[in-house]
């Protein structure tokens, strides 16, 4: 499968991208019409982000090159978190290993029992970004671990945790600009991480 992303160079060829859609959306059921009228508009978004990108290679570079420096910073985030605290307070790392460790395992299991399509597949386009599979797109576990990992960081510095939101906002945008998730998948993802990170806030102030 050609891994290249499909360039753009005008208004019209962005809409003709979306025209296999359209007719998706035009021939669905009435219940899933909804559905299919959202994809519709998501491949009309990213049709005409594929024409700017197109227009400025230097930008899809830095695109692709934020989204892979972000996942990194996150896991290195992570583990300085858990150094610093296991430096500072060794009870806490119940509350920041178990809890997210139990919230991962249950974002992954929700996710391989939905297996939502992902736009490359729902929409028929080929991603900006990058991806090895199908499925498993609801929610975003990209999200979800950034979400978690920064609220995490209040226990130890809220600035800290503020700039890193401020870097899982930037992912998940990253995310849904690159044809990999839909926005839906992002929000939730972010929702869930949110959520058990403040559990996990919660456990720590406990102990």
């Amino acid at each position: 499968m050609d891994k290249r992303p499909p360039t753009y160079s005008s208004t019209q060829q962005a809409d003709g991208a979306a025209q296999g859609a359209v007719q998706d959306a035009a021939q669905s059921a009435p219940s899933t019409r909804s559905q299919a009228a959202f994809q519709v508009r998501y491949t009309q978004c990213f049709a005409t982000w594929c024409a700017y990108f197109g227009e400025h290679p230097r930008l899809l570079t830095l695109l692709v090159g934020t989204n892979k420096a972000i996942t990194w910073l996150f896991y290195g985030a992570y583990g300085l978190l858990l150094v610093f605290m296991l430096l500072a307070d060794p009870r806490t790392l119940i509350g920041l290993v178990l809890v997210p460790g139990a919230g991962f395992v249950l974002v992954s299991w929700a996710r391989a029992r939905y297996n939502a399509p992902r736009p490359a597949t729902a929409c028929h386009i080929t991603p900006l970004v990058a991806r090895e599979g199908e499925g498993k797109s609801f929610p975003s576990r990209h999200m979800f671990s950034a979400a978690t990992i920064a609220t995490l960081w209040f226990v130890a510095s809220t600035p800290i945790a503020v700039l890193l939101w401020i870097c899982a906002l930037a992912l998940g945008a990253c995310r849904v600009l690159g044809g990999v998730h839909f926005v839906r998948d992002v929000v939730a993802g972010a929702a869930c991480g949110l959520t058990c990170g403040l559990i996990s806030c919660a456990v720590c102030a406990l102990l």
